[in-house]
């Protein structure tokens, strides 16, 4: 049973460590519910309709995997589109990138229509919510990938800072994570992917340039709220319209 009008109030952390470790957890969460739930749910007598909705709810997060590898295999695909000769390569590429991130703009799209009446204003912030969303999708599929191997872990709390419009004092808070390490992997990233825009403006790949462009920003962000809010107090704070 889905009640789409039940809602549960939550705060999304102002500092990008404890949003990491928020969404980690959901992540794992979402994964160890889908373990145990979703063998009852296909040996019930639920219709099939109910059945593969729920498997696509519960699995959702497995998406972040699936970000990952094509994190690692699209600049890579510059090249072999470069040096193929098969003419259907570029086509069939493209389809899928524009298939995935249409379908991802518009589910986000349905979201902000249902919750706000300024939606369409709120809609300029979609292409930013989804470089966050690329950023963050290692340390999320890392969580899948706890979530799948491990029964138990520890529970990490989320920071509550209380945070209101025009309200900085979370800035003098000591409850914060210090890992200055924890962007290692978001910079490599971001300095694989800008070798690959620099590739794509070489090989005149333009319809490919806006995608990696978008991955390449969303790590290089990430990357860099990471290491200022682990090693200073005066962090830079994380965009308003990702807390609306």
């Amino acid at each position: 049973v889905y009640l789409p009008d039940v809602v549960c109030p939550a705060e999304l952390p102002v500092d990008i460590n404890a949003f990491k470790t928020q969404q980690n957890r959901w992540t794992m969460g979402a994964i160890q519910t889908a373990k145990k739930m979703l063998p009852t749910i296909w040996r019930s007598p639920l219709p099939l309709k109910v059945k593969v909705e729920a498997t696509f709810h519960l699995t959702a997060c497995v998406g972040y995997l699936l970000a990952a590898a094509l994190s690692v295999l699209l600049p890579l695909s510059l090249y072999f589109r470069s040096y193929s000769h098969w003419p259907l390569t570029g086509f069939l590429e493209g389809m899928a990138l524009a298939a995935t991130t249409i379908s991802l703009g518009i589910f986000y799209a349905i979201c902000q229509k249902d919750l706000y009446v300024d939606w369409k204003t709120r809609l300029r912030n979609l292409p930013l919510m989804m470089s966050v969303g690329i950023g963050i999708c290692l340390s999320n599929a890392k969580a899948v990938l706890l979530g799948l191997t491990h029964r138990q872990f520890e529970f990490h709390r989320t920071p509550k800072y209380s945070v209101v419009e025009k309200d900085r004092s979370w800035k003098k808070k000591q409850y914060r994570t210090k890992n200055p390490l924890a962007a290692m992997a978001e910079i490599g990233f971001a300095a694989y992917f800008l070798i690959a825009v620099y590739a794509a403006f070489e090989l005149k790949q333009w319809f490919s340039l806006p995608f990696i462009a978008m991955f390449g920003f969303g790590f290089a962000y990430v990357a860099f709220l990471t290491a200022a809010h682990s090693m200073s107090r005066t962090n830079s704070e994380f965009p308003k319209a990702l807390l609306n």
